[in-house]
């Protein structure tokens, strides 16, 4: 019998397929050609993608603005009752500004938790929250993500979640 634990499949975590499947290959203004993800803003320069700064020129990472955020539905994983649940991402700031990210779970329209990552530094660095899904969970629920830049230009990049039966 497969595990109910370990990583959860993300589509496109590193933000780098086009909705047609294709690989980005250059900075993109908006944000509506980024695969699954969707966000806040379709304005240009308010969520992006661009070359990542601090040693990852060669990739294309997202950037947001002050309150831009972007969200997926983790559809291909259905949330465990009482599991433990580590959401980790890679960031940076792009700009002086840029201090945190705020990460927040929803269960349907219902915002289960929050918690705002940072202090954002000039190198990419992994930041992590974690929450436990109650114990009367309905079952076939799925998590959406959604991750915001609380001040203007910061990267995101390499998004993970794995679940787990203890919060270890």
């Amino acid at each position: 019998k497969e595990s109910i634990y370990g990583e959860v499949s993300i589509a496109n975590p590193k933000f780098h397929l086009r909705k047609n499947g294709k690989v980005q290959t250059k900075k993109t203004p908006d944000f509506e050609d980024v695969a699954v993800w969707t966000s806040s803003s379709s304005a240009e320069w308010q969520a992006g993608l661009e070359d990542g700064t601090a040693g990852r020129r060669s990739k294309k990472v997202c950037y947001m603005n002050k309150g831009a955020w972007v969200e997926q539905i983790l559809d291909m994983h259905t949330v465990v009752p009482g599991a433990f649940y580590t959401i980790r991402l890679d960031a940076t700031r792009s700009a002086e500004k840029a201090d945190r990210v705020l990460v927040q779970v929803y269960l349907g329209d219902e915002e289960v938790h929050n918690d705002s990552l940072g202090e954002l530094k000039n190198m990419w660095v992994e930041y992590r929250t974690q929450w436990q899904a109650p114990s009367n969970t309905a079952p076939g629920q799925n998590m959406r993500l959604r991750i915001t830049m609380v001040k203007p230009w910061g990267q995101i990049d390499n998004v993970r979640v794995h679940c787990g039966q203890t919060a270890t």
